[in-house]
């Protein structure tokens, strides 16, 4: 595999086995960098459109086999886990200043009252769900996974371009709150 990583504007090449996990993989990547990633856990293997098809994050719980990467070395990229916009004209400036504290915080506002619609309309926007409150580090799927009843809000957001693995400033995905908090429904 020949890995970019944009951060540190580095690009090394690893071998791998085929029935490796892409989670074990993005480990050893990310212990052998020369200066550690701050908040290495929501990196993730990214693989860049080509052909027509969309770029996107390789799942971490799957062997490296279950992607047909092209290339006898294949290129994929290690970065910041963010929406994959699949939208062809997306305009980054619209993008960004759609990104204002006020509507992270109207968001998180929306998820923890369980408002779908509004979590919809922001996401449909071009709201990226995937970030964390300042306050607490919380992300919006981890908020929605300790509500009652979350399944709409949980379905917004994964919709929404909201990564499952996305972790909070302390580590944990939506997941572990699901369990933390006993919520089946999550």
């Amino acid at each position: 595999l020949q890995i970019f990583v944009p951060e540190l504007v580095l690009q090394k090449c690893f071998h791998v086995q085929r029935e490796e996990l892409i989670w074990d993989i993005k480990q050893h990547i990310i212990s052998s960098l020369p200066k550690e990633l701050k908040e290495g856990f929501n990196y993730g293997l990214y693989c860049p459109p080509v052909n027509g098809k969309a770029g996107k994050f390789l799942d971490e719980e799957r062997p490296i086999a279950d992607y047909p990467l092209t290339d006898a070395v294949a290129y994929l990229e290690l970065r910041y886990k963010r929406r994959v916009y699949k939208m062809i004209n997306v305009e980054e400036k619209q993008i960004k200043q759609l990104h204002t504290r006020a509507n992270l915080r109207r968001m998180l506002d929306h998820v923890s009252n369980s408002n779908v619609e509004k979590v919809t309309k922001l996401c449909s926007r071009g709201l990226d769900p995937n970030f964390h409150c300042p306050d607490t580090g919380e992300t919006p799927l981890t908020l929605a996974a300790g509500l009652k009843g979350p399944t709409k809000v949980i379905i917004a957001l994964v919709n929404g371009g909201a990564l499952l693995d996305f972790r909070t400033k302390d580590g944990r995905t939506a997941l572990h709150r699901a369990v933390e908090r006993n919520n089946l429904e999550a």
